[in-house]
């Protein structure tokens, strides 16, 4: 088994050095830096035969998917992607061109914009449409950068009350 661990902070790749003596059978490669930089490095590293699980948990919500598809698209693979909806939902009701044009790169399928400004269905509450729109737009984008089959969303709830904080979006 090997692992191949990215971290972009200085402070927490240092931290993450120190795992290899903590896991000495699992063969741990580490790399400095934003994960979209690093991906090409990724697809080439890890062994080509090797079936590849990887979790994508970025910082934030401003990932350029376009970047990442090579590695997603990689043979005998499956993804779990940190989807952060509550991050994601509040940025989705702002104009500012950069914002605008940051979920275009996260979100790529597109008419989700228009879905997400309709009246929900009688019976569904605001943030059940949002989470839904916008969790559907994301796996969507991932099924297709990736040319995955199945693509399944579990959602995590804020501790302290009954919404939604993030979804892990698991795609096979």
């Amino acid at each position: 088994m090997s692992a191949y661990l990215v971290e972009k902070s200085p402070t927490a790749y240092a931290q993450l050095e120190r795992v290899k003596e903590r896991f000495p059978e699992v063969e741990i490669n580490t790399y400095p830096g934003d994960f979209t930089a690093i991906a090409p490095a990724l697809l080439r590293d890890i062994p080509q035969n090797a079936f590849a699980f990887m979790f994508i948990d970025p910082k934030g919500w401003r990932i350029r998917m376009d970047q990442i598809a090579p590695l997603l698209r990689r043979p005998n693979s499956e993804v779990v992607f940190n989807f952060m909806f509550d991050f994601i939902n509040r940025a989705a009701s702002i104009t500012d061109p950069a914002i605008v044009s940051g979920l275009g790169e996260l979100i790529t399928t597109t008419s989700w914009r228009e879905k997400l400004s309709m009246t929900p269905t009688s019976g569904i509450s605001l943030t059940d449409h949002r989470k839904t729109v916008l969790v559907d737009a994301f796996s969507a984008t991932l099924a297709k950068l990736g040319n995955y089959r199945f693509v399944a969303e579990t959602t995590v709830l804020r501790p302290t009350s009954d919404r939604p904080l993030y979804c892990l979006i698991y795609a096979t």
